[in-house]
């Protein structure tokens, strides 16, 4: 074994232990005090690295709270897109047009726990800070291909009459929207499964014939 290769190694494992001990901060910090409370200096003592080093790891504040949600939605920090991930290919097997809607729905309700304390702070931060405005207008445009990716992969026969792909991945796409879980779950008190049958039965009974 080379050293060259030896020390190349070593470096990619301390530069993603840093971003991890950045993100951890980053999350604990955005949900304790909130977006426009928190610093990178803050972000960087708690996660004990410099400043610099801090704002590095993801472009500033804003680049930072785009790769905690990035990481949330996925559910760990592989960059890995969700279409290449596993969840996509089991539905893409899935012959049963209802069991696919089903495997939707527990998929979103998983990335939702992980996601909605984080997409409170992002539309708190949206009011004042431009680039997250952007990116959060970009996640939705994302949400939405990904509502169009599930469709596509539901055989057009079983789709109902008269609904065509684009109309069925609005629907979809409005169906999964993060404040229906929050409003179901957190304000209403439903289980994760109440909200995860309930999610499956919507997308089934507005999308197939």
């Amino acid at each position: 074994m080379s050293t060259r290769r030896y020390d190349s190694s070593r470096r990619k494992e301390a530069a993603a232990q840093t971003k991890h001990q950045v993100l951890e901060a980053g999350r604990h910090l955005f949900l304790e005090r909130g977006y426009a409370a928190t610093t990178m200096s803050d972000v960087a003592a708690r996660a004990r690295v410099s400043a610099a080093t801090a704002n590095a790891a993801f472009g500033g504040k804003a680049g930072l709270l785009k790769r905690l949600i990035d990481v949330s939605i996925v559910g760990d920090e592989e960059d890995v897109p969700v279409s290449e991930r596993a969840i996509a290919r089991e539905v893409a097997a899935e012959t049963d047009p209802r069991r696919q809607c089903q495997m939707l729905a527990a998929f979103v309700a998983g990335v939702h726990q992980r996601l909605a304390p984080l997409m409170e702070v992002m539309h708190q931060a949206a009011g004042a800070d431009d680039q997250v405005r952007a990116q959060a207008s970009k996640g939705q445009e994302g949400r939405r291909q990904g509502m169009a990716e599930f469709v596509a992969l539901i055989s057009p026969e079983a789709l109902r009459p008269g609904l065509d792909a684009d109309r069925a991945a609005d629907i979809v796409w409005a169906l999964t929207e993060h404040r229906l879980f929050v409003g179901l779950v957190h304000e209403r008190g439903w289980s994760i499964e109440e909200y995860t049958a309930w999610l499956g039965d919507q997308i089934a009974t507005a999308l197939l014939g």
